[in-house]
């Protein structure tokens, strides 16, 4: 018996590193899943919505975190402000059509009138990619207007209501603008009432 297991020992070594190898060989010859064109466009512009959205484009320095993925070299001047709670990206299957992105608005802020509510109003943005497979940049987006949400927006308004060059004409609409959007903020929840005696 012992003579036995003495010969079939090697044999179930070479069994096992066998195994081992071409398992291992499996692995190491099988494609790393990667993103199609479609699916990187979507990322891209996605990200770009995002940070437009969380205000950057409002913020002194913002702009540079949009320089990662975009040949755009400034932030592109504007009047007006967007006022939005929610985006989604599309991406065509014909390659003649442009991505784009549309916004649910809320309304917008105009730097020379104030603020307009635009309730079930939409926004498309068009978007210019460059690039192929896994690797592109936004080389333009029209119109170039910041698409930002309420919470964003007056983070920007109160900045701008505490710059001592900001008239008191703006301060007006500035503070209209606050109250009407600070209906679309996380409103705080009640506290409840003890019961008698407690």
């Amino acid at each position: 018996m012992n003579t036995m297991h003495r010969r079939l020992a090697p044999a179930l070594l070479l069994f096992i590193f066998t195994a081992l190898a071409v398992s291992q060989n499996i692995n190491m010859n099988r494609e790393i899943p990667t993103m199609g064109p479609s699916a990187a466009q979507r990322m891209l512009m996605s990200r770009y919505c995002r940070l437009d959205f969380e205000g950057m484009r409002l913020q002194p320095g913002g702009w540079a975190q949009f320089k990662k993925f975009s040949t755009i070299a400034n932030n592109p001047e504007f009047t007006r402000v967007i006022i939005v709670t929610r985006f989604d990206t599309r991406v065509p299957d014909d390659p003649n059509e442009l991505p784009s992105a549309n916004y649910l608005m809320v309304g917008f802020y105009d730097l020379l009138e104030g603020y307009k509510a635009t309730p079930n109003a939409t926004d498309r943005v068009i978007f210019q990619l460059l690039g192929s497979g896994e690797d592109y940049v936004v080389t333009s987006v029209s119109p170039e207007t910041p698409h930002v949400s309420p919470r964003s927006a007056i983070a920007w308004m109160n900045r701008r209501l505490a710059d001592p060059l900001t008239s008191k004409a703006e301060h007006a609409r500035l503070k209209d603008a606050i109250d009407q959007l600070s209906k679309f903020l996380p409103q705080p929840r009640p506290v409840a009432a003890k019961p008698p005696g407690s």
